[in-house]
């Protein structure tokens, strides 16, 4: 199948479901705006009282700082988004979120060794925890990026070259962050995990802490590498991981109408996602009535996250909607 369209597909059709209850149901006027074809040429977004995001890709520190700032602008220029930008910054700021869980989950070998870089931290302490490992190699993970394009894998000998790589890492991370002062220049150092390309990686998804499905894949997803589905009796050790450690640590992440939670091997955790590839739904091909209820579901959860924070920001103010306008944004690229 073609991962894009797959995910542009899907898009569509759960912000259908979405603007169609705020049109219908709530009287609001409806205005798309594309990240691609209005944000990127710097097109303003229009004065509404919502924002609602529905996005496969989304612009990257890598592929253009520029545009993602004017990204991240949009949650400072509307009253109500959904997801709201703490939401977004607590996800893609990817060592925020690991900072909380490490010690959580290495206690329970629930992760690979990772450690979280700093400014200040001595890069001489990590060297010799890699030395430590026993692997080769180490990756490093930076915030605000997505799949390869933020992963970098680096030799742990010898010692020289490896601390020079980080040292590298670290000014250049550092640099991003004096020109783009919302980018959190920590990074994440963890250890290679060669299995990744011959055992299964887990994905699993929730809307509001409620199990929806779970497929599983080897290797990078692409057209000839599809996902299958797995039951939930397949992976009852990754959901007890997240039921006892991950939503007790983090029991925000039980408020995002859609989150996907990626486990390596030996329920061990990866990432966490929050506008996830979805692969098509539960029957891996956006048929069938396991994913009309599925759409349902996580259009339940945007719909109410939505009219919540419309209505607490209104008795903030005390005053009436806007312009009972309501804009979404959806991602068009094609790369």
């Amino acid at each position: 199948p073609d991962d894009h369209l797959y995910e542009k597909i899907a898009q569509h059709q759960l912000a259908s479901r979405v603007l169609t209850h705020f049109q219908d149901k709530l009287g609001y006027e409806i205005i798309e705006y594309t990240l691609e074809d209005d944000l990127r040429p710097g097109n303003p977004i229009p004065d509404c009282d919502i924002a609602i995001f529905f996005i496969h890709d989304w612009p990257t520190i890598h592929e253009d700082p520029n545009w993602l700032k004017g990204f991240i602008d949009i949650f400072d220029k509307i009253p109500v988004t959904v997801p709201t930008k703490d939401q977004v910054f607590s996800i893609f700021t990817k060592t925020n979120y690991l900072s909380k869980l490490i010690p959580v989950l290495r206690k329970e070998g629930c992760m690979q060794p990772t450690k979280i870089v700093s400014k200040e931290l001595d890069l001489d302490n990590i060297v010799e925890w890699a030395l430590q490992l026993d692997e080769k190699k180490v990756v490093t993970k930076e915030n605000f990026s997505a799949g390869k394009e933020g992963v970098t894998e680096l030799k742990i000998k010898p010692i020289a070259a490896l601390k020079e790589d980080l040292r590298r890492t670290r000014l250049s991370l550092q640099e991003t962050h004096r020109q783009y002062p919302f980018f959190d220049p920590k990074f994440i150092i963890q250890k290679y995990e060669k299995r990744f390309l011959t055992e299964p990686e887990v994905r699993i998804f929730f809307s509001n802490g409620v199990f929806l499905y779970a497929v599983s894949h080897v290797g990078w997803v692409g057209d000839v590498q599809w996902p299958i589905r797995v039951s939930s009796g397949d992976v009852k050790q990754e959901l007890k991981v997240i039921k006892e450690l991950v939503f007790t640590t983090m029991p925000d992440l039980q408020k995002y109408p859609l989150l996907r939670i990626d486990f390596g091997p030996q329920a061990q955790l990866n990432e966490i996602e929050m506008w996830p590839d979805m692969f098509g739904g539960p029957n891996l091909d956006l048929t069938g009535s396991e994913w009309s209820n599925f759409l349902n579901t996580v259009a339940k959860g945007i719909i109410a996250q939505g009219t919540s924070l419309l209505a607490e920001k209104r008795n903030d103010r005390n005053e009436s909607p806007l312009n009972n306008t309501g804009a979404y944004s959806l991602d068009t690229k094609e790369n």
